[in-house]
């Protein structure tokens, strides 16, 4: 994703990536600079949401929507670039992030949304519109995974670019920022290797809580020397060798059994 790419519609053309197909838009009228663009692999099937897209004086944006089949996951894949230009109301961004938020939390969709929102979350401490634009995105359960400055001067340092997204589950993923000079902004970057969001099924296991097994768990705290944790003058040491001991016989008592799924659209959790 791109943004400031200062693209015309006469020129756009002639740029691009080899194995790559480009989705932009391009800043109207004759005031130069702006415009936004998406690389996407061409060996990968997309719909762009034009009904998403915006391209006025405030915001410009470029959405495209990747069919969850081609992901094998359990959701479409909604994928944007937004550039905020500087200097205009925050409270027109932050309308159009609510308004948007919402027709993807409605879809049931997943979302990366990539961009300069030229809004600075460092000062979301002190500035109430940044704090609204925070609320805006944790209400719809989106978070932002960047937490660096991404443009840094002599006089100042900003964290304005960001990728934001509500796919929460982020153990095997790989995010940053590239400290390169290609620009006065550093490119931000998030790799999801596809594991969190896989339609595998994964096997189920929980505890067999059955009544011959609860006289087995009795039977063994029976047995344990419980007694002599009053003579402990330690109460951490001594919880600690309660609870040791209570976890251990509940362990053996209730071992873990595997569940047989039976239904195809079991949900992830």
């Amino acid at each position: 994703g791109l943004s400031e790419t200062w693209f015309k519609e006469t020129n756009v053309e002639t740029y691009g990536l080899k194995g790559y197909n480009h989705v932009f838009q391009c800043r109207k009228g004759k005031t130069r600079g702006g415009g936004v663009s998406l690389f996407l692999k061409s060996n990968i099937p997309y719909k762009v949401r034009d009904d998403l897209c915006r391209n006025d004086e405030n915001i410009e944006s470029v959405f495209i929507e990747i069919n969850k089949d081609v992901l094998k996951t359990y959701h479409n894949l909604i994928i944007d670039t937004i550039y905020r230009v500087p200097s205009t109301e925050i409270p027109y961004c932050n309308d159009y992030i609510k308004s948007l938020l919402n027709t993807i939390n409605r879809e049931n969709k997943l979302a990366y949304l990539m961009g300069d929102f030229n809004i600075n979350l460092l000062n979301a401490n002190s500035h109430n519109l940044t704090s609204e634009f925070l609320d805006i995105l944790y209400t719809y359960s989106f978070t932002p995974l960047i937490n660096k400055p991404t443009r840094l001067t002599k006089q100042s340092a900003t964290l304005i670019d960001n990728i934001i997204t509500n796919n929460i589950n982020h153990s095997s993923c790989l995010k940053g920022l590239y400290f390169v000079d290609i620009s006065d902004h550093f490119p931000v970057f998030f790799i999801d290797n596809g594991k969190d969001i896989s339609c595998e099924q994964k096997p189920i296991f929980k505890r067999d809580y059955s009544k011959d097994n609860f006289i087995k768990f009795i039977q063994r705290l029976q047995q344990s020397d419980l007694e002599n944790i009053v003579n402990i003058t330690d109460p951490n040491k001594a919880f600690a060798v309660y609870y040791n001991t209570l976890c251990h016989n509940h362990n053996i008592s209730f071992p873990l059994i595997k569940v047989n799924i039976r239904y195809k659209n079991r949900k992830p959790w």
